[in-house]
């Protein structure tokens, strides 16, 4: 069966990496031959994406000259938007991940990837879907939930809710506030009631400190 050609980036400082990969993806079975090119730094991954075109760029995170792989990511994608880039990288850490992710990679593996998985990945992200290693991929879930678990409530509060806080952040009465709005003192009682509900609060203290605290106020 002929097999399907693709034309295939490297970008890594070292030069071991870069064979490693090079022997990793000649030398296992599958059903392509990578036509492989090979980038040491961010200009040249950049010179060689204006003057060919290739199916995929494996970009790793750490590169020299202070530039970061999603700095080239991003230089990529502004040359040729419809780039498919998988990162490889020796970091399994969030903010490394979410960098890359940010940045407009596809997937992000890690560098002791075994060679099935390393084209098994490759493959996914030219059906355009994403790949991440079992281990990264984990590690993002773990820190999306934390983040999650940690992150403001969201409140959303009507016109006048929001009109009769801050009238209670200035500490006017329920009569007041019912006289200036022109509304029933018990309608007054009511809103305050949906308000201290909604940010959880068991007095008007409590509501102002989480309204201030959530920039409501």
């Amino acid at each position: 069966m002929k097999k399907k050609k693709i034309n295939l980036l490297i970008v890594d400082d070292h030069q071991m990496i870069r064979d490693g990969i090079r022997v990793m993806l000649e030398k296992t079975e599958s059903a392509y031959q990578f036509l492989i090119q090979e980038a040491e730094n961010a200009a040249m991954a950049t010179r060689l994406v204006k003057s060919n075109k290739f199916d995929i760029i494996l970009m790793d995170y750490s590169l020299p000259n202070n530039i970061t792989g999603a700095d080239c990511v991003k230089e990529i994608l502004t040359l040729k938007p419809k780039s498919k880039i998988l990162a490889i990288s020796n970091h399994d850490e969030y903010l490394y991940l979410k960098g890359m992710i940010d940045a407009g990679a596809q997937g992000y593996v890690l560098k002791n990837i075994l060679p099935e998985e390393l084209i098994t990945a490759i493959e996914t992200v030219l059906n355009g879907q994403q790949y991440f290693s079992h281990d990264v991929a984990i590690n993002f879930i773990k820190q999306r939930a934390k983040k999650k678990l940690h992150s403001k409530p969201t409140i959303k509060l009507l016109k006048r809710e929001l009109e009769i806080l801050e009238l209670i952040a200035e500490e006017h009465t329920n009569e007041e506030i019912a006289e200036k709005l022109e509304l029933a003192k018990t309608t007054i009682n009511e809103y305050r009631q949906n308000l201290l509900s909604k940010f959880g609060a068991k007095n008007t203290a409590g509501l102002i400190r989480k309204a201030s605290n959530l920039k409501f106020i």
